[in-house]
């Protein structure tokens, strides 16, 4: 349209520019690009860098629509999540900051570690996901292409309009996430099975100026949970400083507990993987379930096992996974700890985990909701590029808004099974077109992805992380 906002329109420009597999923007393109699309330069005051930055991101974003796949098996999504993380490279580094970027902490997740994120929740399409701080929308991208019904809440007006052009109006709120657990309900909002987020780490959304509160990534967790439907799992990147044994956190920690949500992990992740995104801080994962995995029938105790009160220990199933018990209950598995230096170590040493998500009250599968589906049916063939184009079958994030999404000052346009399975996905398929198709992390070698760069998402990433 011709009234689409600017930051819209750099967006799209960039989203051209980013679509050849291989295709690298420098900072010279990016701000010629913006330039062009503000009718005027930085100097000029016509935009500042973070908001050509934000643009960059979506444009990414738009590219990824249907194009990865967070459902797949371990071994295959680490080649996605290693062919993200190439394509980064092609991007210029974001050395330059301006507006809302350090005031809220508006640091995006880069594409590899959102990929990560989505996948550690292991979607599927019966899923409700919630991203609360969503910033341009990378990890709720991929939440989208694990063919789960997204929504997403930021409270940047000018970034809110990026995810209300990617996901519709409907599916977008503009609230503090410190106090979305009683105001999204009343405005629509599902009960999530899922929520996948990077909360800021620090700041408090100007109510307490510049003054620091590290409490504000715990405040925004908890906020989330307690919209989970029952069984639900939450997935946050937050601070490294971050652990049951803090002084900070450790209350925190035990109310949670305390109210029912199960740590089932928290692992320090390497500031490497920000190195892009402007900022090396070093940041953390944690995942709770709100309840504990169904138990196959091979996994029961045994009548051998049985006592007086109950079986006391451990059962496997007949795909070596793990099932604890306490006087014949089921209760969650130990906190898995640990400190990695990459993505795909991450997702190595959590697959367990990922595996045994609680089985929500998600819809049932069939018909997609909320978005373009990353993956393929089972049994197909492979789809080349020009199948996965977003004029072939599988529309970009911009192509799928209700309508024309405001931005300040103008007006814009516009997985799989529930994953019981060890590996979860799809019989380990890899998309084609994403990057390198040869190999993968520690020499592993498969299909191609997918044909585009990583969907950067809202990445608190430094000690006062932000929202993306």
């Amino acid at each position: 349209p011709v009234d689409r906002h600017p930051d819209l329109k750099l967006s799209d420009k960039l989203a051209d520019m980013l679509r050849p597999t291989n295709a690298k923007v420098s900072a010279a393109d990016l701000f010629a690009a913006a330039d062009e699309a503000h009718g005027g330069t930085r100097a000029e005051g016509k935009y500042g860098p973070s908001h050509a930055y934000d643009s960059l991101e979506y444009g990414f974003n738009k590219t990824l629509a249907g194009r990865t796949d967070p459902t797949a098996h371990l071994a295959d999504a680490k080649i996605q999540a290693s062919q993200l993380e190439s394509r980064i490279d092609q991007l210029p580094t974001q050395t330059n900051r301006s507006g809302n970027k350090d005031a809220m902490q508006q640091f995006s997740t880069p594409p590899h570690y959102a990929f990560a994120a989505a996948w550690l929740a292991n979607l599927s399409h019966g899923d409700t996901v919630l991203e609360p701080s969503a910033g341009t929308g990378c990890i709720a991208l991929q939440a989208q292409n694990a063919g789960a019904k997204v929504y997403a809440n930021e409270l940047d007006p000018r970034r809110a309009a990026f995810l209300k052009d990617h996901l519709g109006e409907k599916n977008v709120f503009v609230e503090n996430a410190e106090q979305i657990a009683g105001i999204l309900p009343k405005k629509g909002m599902p009960a999530p099975t899922a929520v996948v987020m990077n909360p800021p780490f620090s700041q408090t959304a100007g109510r307490m100026g510049d003054k620091k509160e590290l409490l504000t990534g715990a405040k925004h967790i908890k906020e989330a949970a307690d919209l989970l439907a029952p069984g639900g799992r939450l997935v946050s990147i937050v601070g490294r400083g971050m652990t049951p044994d803090s002084k900070t956190y450790k209350e925190w920690f035990a109310s949670m507990k305390d109210a029912g949500y199960h740590l089932r992990a928290n692992v320090g992740v390497s500031g490497k993987v920000y190195k892009k995104y402007g900022t090396q801080f070093d940041s953390r994962v944690l995942i709770f379930d709100k309840g504990v995995s169904e138990t196959p029938i091979d996994a029961m105790p045994s009548i051998d096992q049985d006592t007086e009160q109950g079986y006391t220990g451990e059962t496997t199933d007949s795909l070596g996974r793990k099932y604890h018990w306490v006087d014949g209950k089921r209760v969650p598995g130990p906190t898995i700890t640990a400190d990695v230096d990459s993505v795909q170590e991450l997702m190595a040493k959590l697959e367990g985990v990922r595996n045994d998500r609680p089985r929500a009250d998600r819809q049932p599968s069939g018909e997609p909701v909320g978005g373009a589906v990353a993956h393929e049916p089972e049994g197909a063939e492979h789809l080349d590029d020009a199948a996965h184009a977003p004029d072939a079958g599988v529309p970009a994030p911009s192509d799928a808004g209700s309508g024309a999404a405001k931005l300040p000052g103008g007006t814009g346009g516009t997985g799989a099974g529930d994953a019981e399975s060890a590996g979860g996905g799809h019989g380990g398929t890899v998309l084609p077109g994403l990057g390198d198709a040869a190999s993968g992390p520690e020499g592993e070698s498969g299909a191609s992805v997918a044909d585009a760069g990583a969907a950067p998402e809202r990445a608190d990433a430094g000690a006062a992380k932000g929202k993306n």
